[in-house]
């Protein structure tokens, strides 16, 4: 259940993006993400689910890419979904953490 919603939040940002453009999708596109990062049972498994958003929603946005390197375009789609693990290790770390502490 916890991947359906990441690939969801991946799928719903990917919409808020040209070609498609449904810009109003950026408020809510990440709630399936969150809701999946705050049921994560470790950091590990939030880190994986985090990955796995990045590598969706980056491969999807970025695609041309591989049209015009062949070399680059397979390095870029492994190495920018790590920019999402810390946050998603971030997000499952402070799930508990109350309103007011923010």
């Amino acid at each position: 259940m916890r991947i359906l919603g990441v690939l969801a939040a991946a799928f719903l940002l990917w919409l808020a993006f040209p070609p498609v453009g449904f810009g109003v999708l950026v408020f809510v596109a990440p709630v399936p993400l969150l809701l999946a990062l705050r049921s994560a049972k470790s950091g590990a498994e939030a880190s994986v689910l985090g990955y796995l958003f990045g590598l969706v929603f980056f491969t999807s946005l970025v695609w041309w890419v591989a049209i015009s390197t062949r070399v680059g375009a397979p390095v870029l789609f492994v190495f920018m979904p790590l920019y999402v693990v810390p946050y998603a290790w971030l997000v499952w770390r402070t799930r508990h953490w109350v309103a007011w502490r923010w």
